[in-house]
């Protein structure tokens, strides 16, 4: 008798600072819905992962518990960072020099939005990194808290082997111009290509000579939902950038303050740059004339609409963002 082989995929969520206390579930709404929704079939399992702080694990565990939820595992990033240091775990998962590494660049960025001073800005950082970081790690989807499954398409969470992102494909969404940039001033990408649309206001706050060069034709895309095998190339290249990148924003917070508008549109737009230069670039680093559509979802013509059909999900908005 013929026995399955079964992919198990793994759904991450993240959320830096303490528990939601809005009323309206903010934090675990999106993932409760999601694990409702979720079935176990003959070739794919599911495994849903629910990151925060350290300090705001029991908190969370309690509040997923009296909301009936012992499916959803909660981890604490400080913990599992510490974890990852260790001898036996890196043996066991083949850490090497890169690894090592890339867990240097960012236990500072979860340190510092663990401060009890940390501004939103700072938490918002924190959360892109360990996406990009448990992608890498870990594998799978990384989903912003809002995202739930869409009440008017099937839900359908499969397994793929291409990095993914989600990017305005539909008719009339319009795009942009990337330009490589083999040179910047920005340390650890002094030999990197870079590759952000003119108007970047991450590398144009360091180096207002660095995107230049090599134009090429893009979507307009974002970081809501992500999709990455374990060790894919292209998750590491937007980890690795955005580590080096986020200590020049470090630099202008420091200069300008945690609210200035031109730290806030650097941050806002160091994260989507991260996406594009992985995007634009091969799984070895070449740089290519178009970025393929193997590693895009149709979000349809509007990326902020926040809904991918194929996946059968989209994403609810709070506070001062879209409904």
């Amino acid at each position: 008798m013929w026995r399955s082989i079964r992919y198990s995929a793994d759904i991450h969520y993240t959320w830096v600072g303490p528990p939601d206390t809005s009323g309206e579930d903010r934090d675990i709404a999106g993932p409760i819905k999601m694990r409702v929704q979720l079935k176990n079939g003959y070739t794919i399992a599911y495994q849903m992962y629910f990151w925060c702080l350290d300090a705001h694990v029991a908190a969370f565990k309690r509040k997923f518990a009296a909301r009936g939820r012992t499916d959803i595992t909660v981890r604490g990033m400080e913990a599992f960072l510490a974890a990852s240091k260790g001898t036996l775990y890196q043996l066991w998962y083949w850490y090497g020099a890169r690894e090592t590494d890339l867990l240097r660049r960012v236990t500072p960025i979860i340190a510092a939005a663990a401060r009890h001073d940390s501004s939103v800005r700072e938490r918002v950082n924190a959360k892109n990194v360990w996406g990009f970081f448990a992608l890498y790690t870990w594998g799978g989807y990384h989903f912003d808290t809002g995202i739930e499954p869409d009440p008017d398409r099937p839900l359908n969470l499969s397994y793929f082997k291409s990095f993914k992102v989600p990017a305005a494909l539909g008719t009339g969404a319009g795009g942009l111009t990337l330009f490589h940039a083999a040179q910047t001033r920005v340390a650890g990408l002094d030999n990197f290509c870079s590759a952000v649309p003119g108007t970047s206001e991450t590398l144009k706050s360091f180096d207002e000579r660095a995107a230049v060069g090599k134009p090429m034709g893009a979507q307009h895309i974002d970081v809501w939902a992500l999709y990455s095998e374990r060790y894919d190339t292209r998750a590491m290249r937007a980890l690795y950038w955005y580590c080096c990148v986020w200590e020049k924003l470090e630099e202008l917070r420091r200069r300008e303050g945690n609210n200035s508008e031109p730290y806030k549109a650097a941050c806002r737009s160091a994260i989507i740059d991260a996406l594009y230069t992985t995007l634009a670039h091969g799984e070895k680093g070449a740089c290519l004339g178009a970025i393929l559509r193997t590693c895009l979802w149709d979000a349809g013509r509007d990326i902020s609409t926040g809904k991918i059909a194929e996946l059968g999900i989209l994403k609810k908005y709070y506070g001062s963002h879209r409904k």
